[in-house]
């Protein structure tokens, strides 16, 4: 495998934008339940949130990353060594980072239990992963799941009692990158078929779970979550949002270029044809959304 090929599948599950996206979603999260906080904590939570959810963000990339080698005994110990390395200290510092934002505000201990939550499950992916059959599909499950929890994690530190409109939008974030992720693997899966090199063999891994779980029934469920990623979407309209006037125009954009992407998805089948119109659809989906939150918070 060459060193370019390297390069990209490093860069393929790090994720940087996931980094980047999950901090956004704190400032969205912290935003949208600022007016039950003082400007004083909402300032601090600005400040530290996307910080203390970056670097968890980061490491939580690179477990996955330890994972693949844990996976692969051939690959070079020393490899895994320096991707735990700087895993391990962008958690310390993010666990750091998060004692000193709670103490210092007196936020409580459940910002920091969160912190908790995020290493819990790195250390399942690392020690565990390996165990699970559809371990394949982990990197699309934790890319999805940082970025949604990043949104939750921004509201939580508010030290309030988290709306309901706050696990609803968490849900319909994860469900919709979920979906993207899973319609991206399938570009990979149908252009492996019939690859036998080395650098084909380690795609194909990747997206394994695809034969596992059947590519029929996984785009059942692909449909599935965009019809409840639209349901999620649209409750919270109705519920106490900063405001619901704005929110609605964001709203009525995520739902047309879902409902586009939902009912084309029904009648192709992905894993003998794959559509890249799909992926574009959903990326500008997840972008409205981001859109639509954004402007529920003003």
């Amino acid at each position: 495998m060459t060193n370019k090929m390297t390069y990209k599948n490093i860069h393929q599950t790090l994720r940087p934008g996931t980094w980047v996206k999950s901090a956004i979603m704190v400032v969205f999260g912290v935003l949208l339940t600022r007016y039950l906080v003082g400007s004083g904590r909402v300032r601090a939570n600005l400040t530290f949130g996307p910080i203390i959810f970056f670097l968890l963000a980061l490491s939580g990339m690179f477990s996955v990353l330890v994972l693949g080698i844990v996976e692969k005994p051939e690959k070079k110990l020393r490899d895994a060594q320096i991707y735990l390395i700087i895993g391990g200290v962008s958690y310390l510092l993010a666990f750091g980072l998060s004692i000193y934002h709670s103490a210092r505000y007196d936020l409580g201990i459940i910002p920091v239990l969160a912190v908790l939550l995020i290493g819990a499950f790195e250390d399942l992916i690392i020690f565990y992963g390996k165990k699970w059959k559809f371990r394949s599909l982990i990197p699309s499950l934790w890319n999805s799941f940082l970025p949604a929890f990043g949104f939750f994690y921004g509201a939580l530190i508010g030290g309030v009692i988290i709306p309901i409109y706050v696990y609803l939008i968490f849900f319909a974030i994860f469900s919709l990158q979920l979906s993207k992720d899973i319609v991206k693997k399938y570009e990979r899966y149908k252009s492996d078929k019939g690859t036998e090199d080395t650098e084909g063999e380690a795609e194909e891994e990747d997206v394994a779970f695809i034969d596992l779980i059947g590519s029929k029934n996984l785009q059942k469920g692909l449909v599935a979550l965009l019809y409840f990623s639209m349901f999620c979407i649209v409750i919270p309209e109705f519920l106490s949002l900063p405001n619901t006037y704005l929110y609605l125009f964001g709203m009525a954009l995520v739902l047309v270029l879902l409902e586009i992407a939902a009912l084309l998805m029904y009648k192709v089948d992905l894993g003998v044809e794959y559509k890249k119109k799909f992926s574009i659809l959903l990326k500008c989906g997840i972008f409205a959304q981001y859109l639509m939150v954004f402007l529920g918070c003003i």
